[in-house]
């Protein structure tokens, strides 16, 4: 790892994800710590003229129990999903205007996010429905 890692997780078979905010991406490595793969979280959203939309810089890490990926998004106020390949399923807009940074997702697919700064905890279901 390279320093630039916010967060850390474990998915279903041991292996260790750091997320990576400067350079957008989830690193993986095996548990004896050899570099697997980096995970792209540029979020593929554009406008009409082709101009990304949207970027996830990756802070806050978890699984469900799919190995589905979530990650906090601080800069865009959300969290995002990507499957166990890394790809993109879907984003939750946290109803916040500050920084989420923490994550965990319980054994329902309950998903649980910190705003830092106003020392709030989000739930949402499963479907990214508010449950505060």
């Amino acid at each position: 790892m390279d320093g630039d890692s916010t967060g850390i997780a474990l998915d279903s078979s041991g292996n260790v994800y750091a997320s990576d905010p400067v350079n957008s991406q989830i690193d993986k490595f095996y548990s004896n710590g050899t570099f697997i793969t980096a995970i792209n979280t540029i979020i593929p959203k554009t406008d009409i003229h082709g101009n990304l939309l949207y970027t996830c810089k990756p802070s806050g890490i978890a699984f469900d129990s799919l190995d589905n990926i979530y990650v906090t998004n601080p800069d865009n106020h959300s969290i995002e999903k990507f499957d166990s390949t890394g790809i993109y399923i879907s984003s939750i807009c946290a109803p916040t205007s500050m920084p989420i940074q923490g994550i965990a997702v319980d054994s329902f697919g309950n998903v649980f996010v910190a705003d830092f700064p106003n020392g709030w905890v989000y739930k949402f279901d499963a479907s990214g429905n508010s449950l505060n």
